[in-house]
């Protein structure tokens, strides 16, 4: 374990010396985490998430809220499944956060604006 491959590597490198404590070696560290396996999701199972979604009748956009069902972890990437309105299921990925899905309402209704 080094200090470098640790999530907190950048805060305690500006603490000067670790709370006093001159690491090279991260092995007696009770906050190390290994970085490599730290994976920041935009969302978890139960959220409630607001979808862009285009309607061909009336060609205008519109806001759907869905509920976040699974998240799905593979070698392929995550995968975040959604359950809408009509019972269907909808799979995004971490990409589509902040251009096609939103965390608030008012994040999606503001992209709707633009």
């Amino acid at each position: 374990m080094k200090c470098e491959e640790c999530l907190h590597h950048k805060m305690c490198k500006s603490l000067e010396d670790c709370n006093g404590i001159r690491m090279i070696k991260a092995d007696n560290c009770s906050f190390y985490k290994d970085e490599s396996l730290i994976v920041e999701l935009p969302c978890k199972a139960g959220d409630i998430l607001f979808v862009k979604e285009y309607d061909p009748d009336t060609e205008k956009e519109y806001i759907e809220k869905v509920k976040c069902n699974e998240i799905e972890i593979t070698e392929d990437g995550i995968s975040i499944i959604c359950k809408t309105t009509e019972e269907n299921y909808d799979t995004f990925v971490p990409e589509d956060f902040g251009e096609y899905i939103f965390t608030t309402r008012k994040d999606a209704a503001k992209a709707l604006e633009e």
